[in-house]
């Protein structure tokens, strides 16, 4: 080996160990997470989960202590880990950084004004992503649910529902299901369910903290390209749902 070459080496140093990709994409939840972390670190989704849901885990101020689960904090993002010897417990701490990381620019302090907590912003934030198809939706669909939550409204959101789904792997809701007593069943209990049911992305964060100054209360799929039209008149908001849906 040349000198020249050898001081290349040591310029460059030593080579990065083998790593894998992990991509959390945003909406999920704890599950699928959990599902996604086994199959691609080899790390056990129940050891995962047990974690994830132990209770013992924190990430103040969004977070309190003594929230049953880490739902809704794991952010949605790209990450690279080592290729062997990645624990449960690296995944998590790693994903809870990643949230303070990227939460930390945002306005936090609007969640007073707006009636609720930083872990209920982040509640609503995932409503709003688990709800939004296009971009220009969420702040709109934010501004619903602080205009319902307003007035003491039932939110009516049946992704909540389908994070609690009495059946659950169909993605649909039976009428018995819609009369589930669940406290994730937003159509007949007032308020916020009781935890995030996903883990939001910046832009639903960013909605939860800055709705749109709009003074809707409903609003139905409407398009092929996924979006909302909206409204707050009931009778106009069944006009829709038949343009709409049918």
């Amino acid at each position: 080996m040349s000198l020249d070459d050898a001081l290349d080496i040591l310029d460059r140093g030593p080579a990065a160990p083998p790593s894998i990709r992990l991509t959390i994409p945003e909406g999920y939840r704890l599950t699928q997470i959990a599902s996604r972390v086994e199959a691609d670190l080899h790390v056990s989704a129940r050891d995962f989960l047990v974690l994830a849901q132990s209770g013992r885990l924190s990430l103040a101020p969004y977070l309190p202590p003594g929230e049953p689960s880490v739902e809704g904090f794991l952010f949605p993002n790209t990450y690279r880990f080592p290729e062997h010897d990645t624990t449960a417990d690296d995944v998590i701490t790693k994903l809870l950084d990643e949230f303070r990381t990227e939460a930390q620019g945002l306005p936090w302090q609007n969640a007073g004004s707006l009636g609720v907590d930083d872990y209920g912003i982040v509640t609503i934030a995932s409503m709003i992503e688990r709800e939004a198809r296009v971009s220009r939706d969420r702040s709109k669909i934010a501004a619903v649910i602080y205009n319902r939550l307003k007035i003491g409204m039932p939110l009516g959101i049946d992704a909540t529902l389908l994070y609690a789904d009495p059946t659950p792997g169909d993605n649909s809701l039976s009428a018995s299901d819609l009369e589930s007593n669940s406290p994730y069943n937003t159509r007949k209990h007032a308020g916020l369910p009781p935890t995030p049911i996903a883990s939001p992305g910046l832009a639903s964060l960013r909605a939860a903290l800055d709705p749109a100054p709009v003074d809707y209360l409903y609003y139905v799929l409407c398009g092929a390209d996924g979006h909302h039209v909206f409204t707050r008149s009931y009778s106009e908001f069944l006009r829709l749902k038949s343009r709409c849906l049918g």
